[in-house]
């Protein structure tokens, strides 16, 4: 099974979208921690709530010795927030993948030897588990560029699967 460490970001877009239940149909295992699930809006978090109810989202506790490390990170990296490291710290603890859309955090991740994903790669395997068409994959990534303007999604990336998905449409 693929264990995923999902960021806010990744979350809150795909609440908008209304794919969360789409996303949560993936034969993944999915994990929050605790300070990210608590950044998120109370009404993000009750979307999120019956997916922590039946154990198909795991919120994670980052333990306070930890605290310490997050915190001298955040010092050299001070575009990194607390959450973000408590991600990249457990999906280190995981061996998970990390899904987030934050360059910053993106990057510090790959650097140290960290798989990570975002939405095109998010989409891409809910369409290949057929937990959404590929006629709807392109129009919530039409979507989500429209709804997510900081995104900056790679304009050849979508542009690449707007084209497989509509081959797929055939």
């Amino acid at each position: 099974m693929i264990l995923v460490q999902t960021d806010a970001n990744i979350l809150i877009d795909l609440i908008k979208l209304r794919l969360l239940k789409q996303f949560f149909d993936l034969k993944f295992s999915f994990h929050i921690t605790k300070q990210v699930f608590k950044e998120l809006y109370p009404n993000q978090q009750n979307a999120l709530n019956s997916y922590v109810n039946c154990g198909e989202l795991h919120v994670d506790i980052i333990p306070p010795e930890q605290f310490d490390q997050i915190e001298t990170i955040q010092i050299k990296i001070p575009l990194l927030s607390f959450e973000d490291i408590s991600s990249f710290f457990k999906a280190i603890e995981l061996s998970a993948i990390l899904l987030t859309s934050d360059n910053k955090l993106r990057k510090y991740a790959e650097t140290n030897g960290l798989t990570v994903h975002g939405h095109l790669w998010i989409f891409d395997e809910m369409v290949k588990a057929k937990t959404i068409n590929s006629l709807l994959a392109h129009n919530k990534l039409i979507e989500l560029k429209r709804i997510n303007t900081k995104l900056n999604l790679p304009e050849e990336e979508c542009e690449i699967r707007k084209t497989r998905w509509q081959g797929l449409q055939i």
